[in-house]
C-alpha cells in the first residue's frame, strides 16, 4: 500500500477511536442505562442513544444477533429528535440501518440480555394491547 493510504486510514482510525472514547466517557456518570415505564422507554445505554422513546413510536422488537435488541421505530421519531453530527456518525458506525432501527447492545448493560428483552417485550405488548382494546371500544 502507498504511504498516503496508510496515513488516511490512520487519521480515520484516530478520529473514530477518539470519538468512541469520548462517547464512553460521557456515559460513565449515568446511573441507569435503560428505564422502562408504562408510557415510554428511556435508552441511555450509549452516548448516541435517542433517549425517551414512546411505546407508540415502536413498531417491532426483536433480537438481533447474539448481543443486541433491535427496536424498529416510526420514521417520525428520527425527524423529531435533534442529534449532532458526532451522534449521527456513531449511530451510523454501529448500525447501518440507522434510519429505521436502533440497537440496544449488551456491552454496557449490567443485566442479562434475555431478561431485558423479555421485560421490554412484555411492557411493549402490554401497552400495545391497551391501544388495541381502547381502539376497539371507541
Amino acid at each position: 500500500m502507498k504511504a498516503e493510504y496508510i496515513q488516511i486510514i490512520g487519521i480515520i482510525g484516530i478520529a473514530y477511536f477518539s470519538t468512541l472514547l469520548y462517547s464512553f466517557l460521557r456515559i460513565l456518570p449515568r446511573k441507569y442505562a435503560i428505564l422502562i415505564s408504562d408510557d415510554f422507554l428511556i435508552d441511555n445505554s450509549k452516548y448516541e442513544s435517542l433517549g425517551k422513546i414512546r411505546w407508540c413510536d415502536i413498531s417491532e422488537i426483536q433480537r438481533f444477533k447474539k448481543n443486541n435488541i433491535e427496536l424498529t421505530l416510526n420514521k417520525t421519531v428520527f425527524k423529531t429528535k435533534k442529534r449532532n453530527l458526532l451522534k449521527r456518525f456513531l449511530t451510523f458506525m454501529h448500525n447501518w440501518n440507522y434510519k429505521k432501527n436502533i440497537l440496544i447492545s449488551s456491552a454496557l448493560i449490567d443485566c442479562n440480555l434475555e431478561e431485558l428483552f423479555e421485560t421490554i417485550s412484555v411492557a411493549y405488548e402490554k401497552t400495545d394491547s391497551n391501544k388495541k382494546t381502547t381502539h376497539n371500544t371507541v
